[in-house]
């Protein structure tokens, strides 16, 4: 998958993520539908939705972008980190497919999911937490390569966890801030977004969360292709990141 400027007919497919883009006078089609890897999607009418966009003769652009929602997820086997101790782990989370006019004043004509998640509930309690999108992909040790399925349509999240407490901590779930995250791009293709660390310093302290606005180090050289959606501390939000078990 190509990123970047189309000026003519293309279809593509990004993870569950079917799509079709066709130039027409005085504007553009998009249609899309989703399906199972394996699964060859039912071509009707009724499938696959359409939108009709009436614009200026000009080309439009594929961007990823990360999901408009918080993710959880869990690590890929139960986590026990020692006091003093840091865990480093990798996420690998679906993009968006952001399309876009091209010239003269880029306008977002629509953005697709190109994996579809569900949701799920993150916080202590009802009154504490929000609602976040809930990630199947686990987080785990090994940093993902470019021969697994879907690797060029996923952004790699590098993640530090920081025990600075007095006692082991179990950790089951983490919620990551993805509308604050940049994506990168390297040299083989592969999405990267921004290294996160999160550190616990006991259960009657809040946990401090660091975002680094670099591209990680894995990731170079690289490059920015696309601004994250919120700035840092925006929303009333407490941290980029945060967790509980």
């Amino acid at each position: 998958m190509m990123w970047g400027k189309v000026a003519e007919d293309c279809e593509g497919r990004l993870g569950e993520l079917v799509f079709w883009l066709r130039k027409m006078q005085g504007g553009w089609r998009i249609g899309w539908i989703y399906a199972e890897k394996d699964e060859v999607p039912e071509m009707t009418a009724d499938a696959v939705l359409w939108r009709r966009f009436a614009m200026p003769e000009v080309g439009i652009r594929l961007t990823p972008v990360m999901p408009d929602t918080p993710i959880v997820l869990r690590p890929a086997a139960p986590l026990t980190i020692f006091p003093g101790h840091t865990e480093k782990v990798y996420v690998s989370v679906p993009v968006v497919l952001r399309v876009e006019s091209d010239e003269p004043v880029p306008f977002v004509l629509c953005e697709l999911a190109t994996r579809r998640l569900s949701l799920s509930w993150f916080g202590r309690d009802t009154k504490e937490g929000r609602m976040c999108y809930a990630l199947k992909t686990r987080a785990r040790e090994m940093c993902p390569s470019v021969e697994e399925p879907d690797a060029l349509c996923r952004a790699i999240c590098p993640l530090e966890v920081v025990n600075a407490s007095r006692e082991a901590r179990a950790f089951e779930r983490f919620c990551l801030h993805a509308p604050r995250m940049n994506i990168f791009r390297d040299s083989r293709g592969l999405l990267w977004s921004n290294r996160s660390r999160v550190t616990y310093r006991g259960a009657a302290a809040r946990e401090e969360a660091f975002l680094d606005p670099n591209a990680p180090d894995e990731s170079l050289p690289s490059e920015c292709i696309a601004w994250a959606r919120e700035a840092p501390g925006g929303n009333g939000l407490p941290g980029i990141l945060n967790f509980f078990a």
